[in-house]
């Protein structure tokens, strides 16, 4: 009995007087429903709740992406101040970023579902996702290597480094990872099934390749990095005299705060992820949950999200240009073209040399003024 008939035949019965009307236990369910209404909303949405969940937080996070790198790029293109070495990488790594959330995780969402079906298609958008977030990783690498040098070897960094060698250490990060990226359409995956799902298509012996690309080996180099320009900072603050000893220990406690929190973030981000696809390479039935899947699957793109703030905005360079351009720009230019639209005259205001009043010749020193007469004035 599906749902139609049951309700009919409660109608008619109630009608009669009948007061027992036959239980809804044979209802035909849809395909996708294997429980009762009670504990699913499949019946609403056509989706289980956990994949509601995750297909929220990943809109969620592409749209943060998107609106925190596209300002990070727009501030670096219109301040020719901020043109300087360094920041060359952080514009590559908004980037990637940007990138990310307008293709990456769109393409995240689809293979969640299964979608698309054609292999090509699968291998083509898998690899896309794969291949900005290896780049943007290398990106980061990058960016930890530059601070390095340019903090511990300050002679050698000027001498070397100019925006040409930088623009080709940038190319080599995006190059190598869509090399890394792309691995898969090359036919390093699994045999398809007509179902786009990542843990199903992605070879896990790939997967380990992949996570020493991503996290056993940018990791460290990172907290190398950051490790040996904290030492730097506390020589500094030694060498430091009495005076200005108070200032230099608060510096050192907010250097010391932005980089511990890069290199703790970068490693929340991806090291759930990466241990994940370990594991299930060396055991292939160890059953993992589905919350836990998609939550570290989130938490390796939010870093996407989050990484202009860390990097960018936490400049005060970049941070100062951002301002300027949200409020300075965008938004008194929005002010001024509202101020234009509010003081053009009106249909009743019109200009009419009929009202113009001529001034005396006391005021001809003056300039000319016109009287504007509105409506029945």
């Amino acid at each position: 009995m599906d749902l139609l008939t049951w309700s009919a035949s409660v109608l008619n019965l109630t009608h009669q007087g009948v007061t027992q009307v036959p239980e809804p236990d044979s209802f035909i369910l849809p395909d996708n429903v294997t429980e009762p209404l009670s504990n699913s909303t499949s019946w609403v949405t056509g989706l289980p709740p956990l994949d509601i969940f995750y297909i929220t937080s990943e809109i969620l996070v592409a749209i943060i992406s998107i609106i925190g790198n596209a300002l990070t790029i727009a501030v670096f293109t219109v301040d020719q101040k901020l043109h300087r070495l360094t920041n060359y990488y952080i514009v590559s790594l908004a980037l990637a970023d940007l990138l990310v959330g307008l293709v990456g995780i769109p393409f995240a969402i689809l293979t969640s579902v299964g979608l698309p079906r054609p292999l090509w298609a699968c291998l083509l958008m898998l690899s896309t996702l794969l291949t900005l977030c290896v780049i943007s990783v290398f990106c980061l690498v990058a960016v930890s290597v530059d601070r390095y040098w340019a903090i511990l070897h300050p002679i050698s960094y000027i001498r070397i480094l100019n925006v040409k060698i930088t623009k080709r250490i940038i190319l080599a990060c995006w190059v190598s990872g869509t090399l890394v990226g792309l691995m898969p359409m090359m036919g390093w995956h699994e045999e398809y099934d007509d179902h786009c799902i990542f843990t199903q298509v992605m070879s896990y012996s790939y997967l380990i390749f992949l996570a020493f690309n991503t996290i056993f080996v940018p990791g460290p180099i990172m907290i190398i990095c950051y490790a040996r320009i904290y030492n730097v900072i506390l020589k500094q603050k030694k060498s430091k005299s009495a005076v200005s000893e108070q200032k230099a220990s608060s510096r050192e406690v907010k250097a010391a705060k932005s980089m511990s929190i890069i290199v703790l973030f970068f490693m929340v981000s991806w090291l759930p992820i990466n241990i994940i696809n370990c594991i299930q390479a060396i055991c292939r039935n160890c059953p993992v949950p589905m919350l836990l899947l998609y939550f570290s699957i989130i938490l390796s793109h939010a870093n996407s999200a989050l990484n202009p703030f860390l990097y960018a905005y936490s400049m005060q360079d970049f941070n100062k240009s951002l301002k300027k351009l949200v409020w300075h720009r965008l938004l008194r230019q929005s002010t001024e073209l509202n101020f234009e639209s509010q003081s053009q005259p009106s249909d009743a205001c019109q200009l009419d040399s009929k009202h113009t009043e001529e001034l005396p010749p006391s005021t001809l020193i003056k300039p000319k003024l016109t009287v504007l007469y509105c409506g029945d004035q």
